[in-house]
C-alpha cells in the first residue's frame, strides 16, 4: 500500500510538473512541439492503461483482494515510472505480456473463491455493458439474475435432497396439500418427484373445492348468502357447468345490493353501508368501491360532527362571558387554524375588551388586548385605544372633583392637579394655560432676594470652607450658594438642575464619622432650611 500511495503522488507531481512545461513549449516553437506530442503519444497511452489497470484494482480489491492487487501488480509493472527507475526500456511486446500473465493469474485465483465470490464477478461483467434505459438489457439483467438464483436453490436443495423429498412426501400422503405446494414449487424446475407430487396436490385441491363448492353453494343459495356463494362458485364455473346458473343468480342478487348500497350513500347512511358491506369488498369491485367512498365519507361526517361539537363549546364559553376560557379551548384545539375559530377568537378578545371597559376596568381591558394574540389587529387596537381614553376622561372627572374641593389659594395643590391633567390631555390649551397660571402667581408669591450668609451666623454648625456666601431660593425648592460668582446646588433639586456640586466647598467635620469608619461631611441641613424658608416666607 505504501508503494501505491508513492506512486500515485509522483505520478500527480510529474504531471503537475509537466503540464506547464508543454504549455511553455507550444508557445516557444510550435513545430517542435507538435513533433514532441506525435513522439509522446506512446508514453500518453502507456499512462493511460497504467492509470486504468490501477484504478480498477482498487476497485476490484475492495471485494476481490487478491484480483484487485494482481491488477494494481500490472499497472505497476507496466509504468513508464518502471522504465525511468530503472533506466531500461521494457518493450511493448513485454508489456503485452505482463498484461496477458495478470488476467490468467486473475482467472486461476478466481477458481480458488467461493461460488458467491463468482457471482459477484459475473454480475460485475455483466452489468457492466448495461444501458438501464433499454428495456431488453433490464431483461438480460433480470434473467440473469434469476438464473443465479434458481442455481443457489438447486445447490440448497441437492445437499439435502433427500431430506426436502420426504418431507413433501410426507405432506402430500397426511392430505397437507397447501403445505406441500408451498414447500415443493421452489424445486418444481429440476426435480421431476418432486414436480409431480406438486401437481397432484394442485389437482386434489381442485377437486376438492369443486366438490365443496357444488355442495354449499345451493345450500348458500338457499339462505339468501349470495355474496358468499358468488364469492365460493366465480373461481371454478367456467370449468364447472353446474355453477354457471348460481353465479348468474347470485350476479343479479349482487346487481341489487350494489343499487341499494348506491342509494343509501346517496341518502348519506355512510356508517351503515360500511357496517353491511365491508365483508364483501373482495367479492365485487363496485361494493369496494362504494364502501371505501363510505368510509371517507363517513370519517369526513365525523369530523363535521367533532368541529361542530368544539364550535358549540366556544359559542357556550363565549355566551356565559367566559372569554379568557373560550380562547384557551381555541388554541388548544386541532382546529385552532380554522377561518371560523380564528373568527371566534378575535369575537372573544373583542368583547371581553369591551366588556371590561363598560365595567370600568380599563386596565385589565388594555392589559387584555395588549397582550392577546390579536394584539396588532386593527380592531382590537381600536378598542384599546378606546378603553385608553375612557381611563382617561374617568381620571379627569375625579381630577376635576377634587379641584372643585380645593380653594384658589392654594397654589400647590392646584398646580398638583392640573399636572396631572396636563399629563393626561397635553394638547389640552386648557389645563396649560391653568397650570402655567398657578406656577406664575407661585413663583411671584415665593420669590426672594438672595440672603447673604456667614460663618458667624451659624458659628460651629457653619458647614462651609469659605467664610460667606449668597443663599438663594427658585421655586419650587431649589436651594442655591453662591461664592465668587460660581453657584453651588446645596439641595438634590438643585443638583437635578446641573448647578456646580457643593462638594468642592463643603468641609469634613472631624467630630462626624460614616458607616466605614472614616470622618463625615458636616451637617448642611441648617442651610437647607435656611434656603427653603426664602420660598415658604409665610
Amino acid at each position: 500500500m505504501l508503494i501505491l500511495i508513492i506512486f500515485v503522488v509522483q505520478l500527480i507531481i510529474r504531471i503537475l510538473i509537466a503540464t506547464p512545461r508543454f504549455i511553455w513549449l507550444f508557445l516557444r516553437n510550435s513545430k517542435t512541439v507538435f513533433i514532441a506530442i506525435i513522439n509522446s503519444i506512446p508514453r500518453v497511452v502507456n499512462w493511460i492503461f497504467t492509470i486504468g489497470f490501477a484504478v480498477i484494482g482498487l476497485m476490484l480489491s475492495v471485494s476481490f483482494l487478491k484480483i484487485g492487487l494482481i491488477f494494481i501488480m500490472i499497472a505497476i509493472f507496466i509504468s513508464p515510472y518502471v522504465n525511468d527507475f530503472f533506466g531500461k526500456t521494457i518493450s511493448v511486446s513485454n508489456k503485452v505480456v505482463i498484461i496477458l500473465l495478470g488476467l490468467v493469474g486473475s482467472i486461476i485465483s478466481l477458481n480458488y473463491e467461493s461460488n458467491q465470490t463468482r457471482f459477484l464477478v459475473g454480475f460485475l461483467i455483466e452489468t457492466a455493458w448495461l444501458d438501464e434505459d433499454k428495456k431488453e438489457d433490464l431483461k438480460k439483467l433480470k434473467q440473469y439474475i434469476t438464473i443465479d438464483k434458481q442455481r443457489q436453490v438447486e445447490q440448497a436443495y441437492l445437499a439435502q435432497r433427500e431430506q426436502q423429498l420426504v418431507e413433501i412426501e410426507t405432506l402430500y400422503n397426511n392430505g397437507f396439500y397447501q403445505q406441500a405446494i408451498f414447500l415443493g414449487t421452489p424445486y418444481v424446475t429440476f426435480e421431476p418427484k418432486i414436480r409431480n407430487l406438486v401437481d397432484k396436490s394442485r389437482q386434489i385441491q381442485k377437486t376438492q373445492q369443486i366438490e365443496t363448492a357444488l355442495e354449499e353453494v345451493p345450500q348458500l343459495m338457499r339462505v339468501g348468502q349470495y355474496q358468499e356463494a358468488y364469492q365460493l362458485a366465480k373461481p371454478l364455473y367456467l370449468e364447472v357447468p353446474e355453477l354457471q346458473s348460481y353465479v348468474a343468480r347470485a350476479k343479479q342478487k349482487l346487481d341489487k345490493d350494489v343499487e341499494k348500497l348506491g342509494y343509501l350513500y346517496q341518502k348519506g347512511q355512510y356508517k351503515k353501508i360500511v357496517d353491511k358491506a365491508s365483508a364483501y369488498t373482495e367479492i365485487d369491485c363496485r361494493i369496494r368501491k362504494i364502501v371505501n367512498k363510505a368510509k371517507k365519507s363517513e370519517d369526513s361526517k365525523a369530523e363535521r360532527r367533532r368541529f361542530r361539537k368544539a364550535l358549540k363549546t366556544v359559542d357556550n364559553y363565549i355566551k356565559k362571558r367566559k372569554y379568557q376560557d373560550a380562547i384557551d379551548f381555541i388554541l388548544q384545539s386541532e382546529y385552532v387554524k380554522h377561518p371560523r375559530m380564528q373568527r371566534r377568537i378575535k369575537l372573544a378578545i373583542t368583547k371581553n375588551i369591551k366588556y371590561l371597559t363598560k365595567r370600568r376596568k380599563y386596565i385589565e381591558a388594555i392589559q387584555f388586548g395588549s397582550q392577546s394574540v390579536l394584539a396588532d389587529d386593527k380592531a382590537v387596537i381600536k378598542l384599546i385605544k378606546k378603553a385608553k381614553y375612557k381611563q382617561k376622561k374617568a381620571e379627569e372627572k375625579k381630577i376635576l372633583a377634587r379641584l372643585r374641593n380645593i380653594p384658589a389659594e392654594y397654589l400647590e395643590a392646584n398646580i398638583r392637579e392640573y399636572s396631572h391633567l396636563v399629563n393626561l390631555f397635553p394638547n389640552s390649551r386648557k389645563y396649560q394655560s391653568k397650570l402655567d397660571d398657578y406656577k406664575r402667581r407661585l413663583v411671584a408669591m415665593r420669590k426672594q432676594p438672595p440672603k447673604l450668609i456667614t460663618k458667624e451666623m451659624f458659628g460651629d454648625q457653619w458647614p462651609f470652607t469659605v467664610p460667606k456666601g449668597e443663599l438663594e431660593c427658585l421655586p419650587p425648592a431649589l436651594v442655591t450658594f453662591k461664592v465668587n460668582g460660581i453657584i453651588y446646588a446645596v439641595n438634590a433639586l438643585a443638583s437635578a438642575r446641573g448647578y456646580q456640586s457643593i462638594n468642592r466647598i463643603w468641609k469634613t467635620d472631624p467630630n462626624r464619622f460614616n458607616e466605614a469608619g472614616f470622618p463625615a461631611k458636616a451637617d448642611i441641613l441648617p442651610v437647607v432650611h435656611t434656603g427653603l424658608a426664602l420660598c415658604n416666607p409665610n
